[in-house]
């Protein structure tokens, strides 16, 4: 029983070991500490991977089209 209980935890250490390992290897150094610069970091991320992977929402082509549109052809968003 005791062997079991140190293979358990040594499983464990070694898991977190390699985890923490493979994260120290990846981190590139960006720290974003102002919360308005992270929100537009992330949303500029997320769009650029969008546009790579050819995304598009429904939702944000009516509303390019109603920032677009002007006069009697704008329609409200409901």
């Amino acid at each position: 029983m005791p062997a079991l209980i140190l293979a358990f935890f040594a499983t464990i250490i070694i898991v977190e070991l390699t985890m923490a390992v493979l994260a120290s290897r990846s981190w590139t150094g960006f720290v974003v500490k102002n919360s308005h610069v992270a929100s537009q970091f992330n949303r500029k991320a997320g769009e650029g991977a969008q546009a790579a992977l050819g995304w598009s929402s429904p939702l944000q082509s009516q509303m390019a089209r109603s920032a677009n549109a002007s006069g009697p052809e704008r329609q409200p968003v409901a």
